[in-house]
């Protein structure tokens, strides 16, 4: 590396080292060194002592939010404007229009800033991005590449002139902000940030060699030496008690010394449910409807409570109140919170790709980039793997309790079919099927995590039930104005072979008449799923090579054989 001296002419870090004396600053003991990279970085002169006072920078020389807000406001917006944008974007957006004037006083520290930021996953090309799909880290980039729109286009429509500056020159300025800014804290006044210069130049450690504050007696920033320094040496401060994930956001690195994965379990009732708004209420109260899962597991507990309140009776008093006192309800709820939590992560575990998969699959050139995206996803399937190792085991002891006795004869007068609400959510998620039908027919578990975790009401889960016995379920969706989809048909192993399956479609077939539908029903079975085409082609069905996906077979069921009869129950009863 080496040192810029004051005697190189024109060079943009000589002229900010005279534009920062001018203004103030008072540094002796620093140098500006170029690594081999090109990136820049502080060290020693001289030698230091410990305590020694190695930078004074006044906060004339350092870009702060409450200068931003204030020019902001001569350009017209309001508080009201002004308080619904992010803190850093109120600084990127004066930053861009003092770095467009050729006369701006800021030019000599607008001139040092890097032009690119290759290194920060905001800019990072698709092939880098693509193995993070389904982990939390591309959700947290995904949120910041929108909070940057939205708040472009708030500073767009504010102010037109501000569309001079195109989305990328604003994500540019945004990472400028991020990565660079430091905290003013003034007795009895709000908290600014400030772009301090050289101050941005120093490195991360957690155990630094410098200490910075802000100095409200000299109204400037100060760095003050915490260890004796030999000339040459390199210097560092913190950059803060930060987690892995945003040190990797702003700054592009890792901090190896702070590796903390995080995963992310959204949930919410299911819609429709009686007590949807109430539930939703004390889900926010937990902090919800995202619960964010750290390494030590810290946060399990309330997304426990969370799922204990959308899948339980919220109108019954004594569950509401176990539930808020974080305690356990009965077995068979529990099983159902332990099975929703088993589903879910052993969906995100297929999901995101191992990291040596995801090397193979994108055939990437494995640089610094892309080995901190495959630490990340490695860390996040780890945690996965310990999040689901964590979740007790009862679903199968319960299941095994409530087991049927087996029946050679029942009296199929006794079944009906059941709209699906909160309450019989406990009982669907013990059906099973044999192992033989298990690649065909996904787990009970997963139309549920579809409506508390997905909240998908595009399709409606009915219940078979014979007598009080949940036996039995199938779902409901609209496929087209004129079709209606029939999916995920099982009968518990337990009930199999009596008939049940053969009455609840046609019951199904028998509503959709009696509600005057007049279209045609559709469905998707696996091709090896020999038993259940014999089944579907029985009852009129016809194979549909259009709706084919993958390795199942689309189905069709013609209008002609669901001719309207006088409407006695509409397809809404369920």
């Amino acid at each position: 590396m080496s040192a810029v001296s004051l005697s190189e002419a024109n060079h943009p870090i000589r002229n900010l080292l005279i534009w920062l004396k001018h203004a103030g600053a008072r540094f002796p003991q620093l140098a500006v060194e170029t690594l081999a990279n090109g990136e820049r970085t502080m060290a020693a002169r001289n030698p230091i002592d410990a305590d020694d006072t190695t930078l004074i920078m006044p906060r004339a020389a350092v870009m702060c939010t409450d200068k931003a807000r204030a020019w902001l406001t001569t350009r017209g917006f309001g508080d009201t404007q002004l308080n619904a944008l992010q803190t850093h974007s109120l600084l990127s957006a004066w930053l861009l229009a003092e770095q467009a004037d050729p006369a701006s006083f800021w030019q000599p520290y607008l001139q040092v800033l890097p032009r690119r930021f290759d290194h920060i996953p905001l800019f990072f090309p698709k092939h880098l991005r693509a193995p993070l799909a389904g982990t939390y880290a591309e959700h947290l980039l995904n949120q910041r590449h929108i909070k940057i729109e939205d708040d472009y286009r708030a500073l767009c429509a504010g102010d037109p002139s501000f569309a001079r500056f195109t989305l990328q020159q604003f994500q540019w300025a945004m990472t400028v902000t991020a990565s660079r800014c430091f905290a003013l804290h003034q007795a009895g006044q709000p908290q600014v940030l400030g772009l301090v210069p050289l101050l941005d130049l120093f490195n991360h450690q957690h155990q630094p060699n410098q200490r910075w504050c802000y100095d409200n007696d000299r109204d400037a920033f100060t760095l003050t030496s915490a260890d004796p320094i030999a000339t040459g040496e390199t210097l560092s401060i913190s950059y803060g008690r930060k987690n892995d994930l945003r040190f990797w956001l702003h700054y592009g690195f890792l901090d190896s010394d702070n590796t903390q994965p995080r995963v992310a379990v959204t949930v919410t009732a299911p819609a429709g449910d009686p007590q949807e708004v109430a539930k939703n209420a004390f889900i926010a109260q937990l902090g919800g409807p995202q619960f964010v899962i750290g390494e030590d597991l810290n946060g399990l507990e309330k997304l426990r409570q969370a799922l204990r309140c959308c899948l339980g009776d919220w109108a019954n008093y004594a569950v509401r109140h176990r539930v808020r006192a974080g305690e356990a309800l009965d077995p068979a709820a529990e099983a159902m919170v332990a099975t929703a939590l088993t589903d879910h992560c052993t969906a995100a575990l297929a999901r995101i790709p191992a990291p040596l998969a995801a090397c193979q699959k994108y055939g990437a050139r494995v640089d610094s980039r892309l080995q901190s995206v495959l630490k990340i996803v490695a860390g996040e399937r780890a945690l996965w793997r310990r999040l689901l190792n964590a979740t007790p085991r009862e679903v199968n002891t319960v299941a095994k309790e409530t087991a049927m006795p087996n029946k050679s004869n029942i009296d199929l007068n006794q079944c009906s079919l059941v709209k699906v609400t909160h309450q019989h959510w406990p009982a669907l998620c013990r059906l099973r099927v044999r192992q033989d039908q298990q690649r065909f027919v996904p787990n009970p578990i997963e139309l549920m995590r579809k409506q508390v975790f997905a909240k998908d009401p595009s399709m409606r889960v009915v219940a078979i039930y014979h007598d009080k016995q949940a036996v039995g379920l199938f779902g409901v969706g609209a496929g087209t104005a004129d079709e209606v989809w029939f999916s995920h048909f099982l009968v518990d192993e337990s009930w199999q072979g009596r008939g049940i399956g053969r009455w609840a479609f046609a019951s199904f077939l028998k509503l959709l008449k009696s509600s005057g539908y007049t279209g045609a029903v559709g469905l998707n079975v696996h091709r090896d799923n020999t038993a259940m085409i014999h089944f579907y082609t029985q009852q009129g069905f016809t194979f549909a090579p259009q709706n084919n996906v993958g390795d199942h077979l689309g189905m069709l069921l013609s209008p002609g054989l669901l001719a309207p009869q006088a409407p006695t129950q509409s397809v809404g009863s369920f």
